[in-house]
């Protein structure tokens, strides 16, 4: 099974946070796009 990773990178800080693991079904409904905090 094959992921998407949506992240958030912080290059002053030099942080990568980790937002969503998602299937390619899962991102194709974009319903990660809803979430106040991304």
């Amino acid at each position: 099974m094959h992921y998407r990773l949506i992240v958030d990178i912080r290059y002053s800080r030099q942080t990568i946070f980790l937002k969503y693991i998602l299937t390619h079904a899962e991102y194709d409904k974009e319903r990660w796009k809803d979430n106040l905090y991304f």
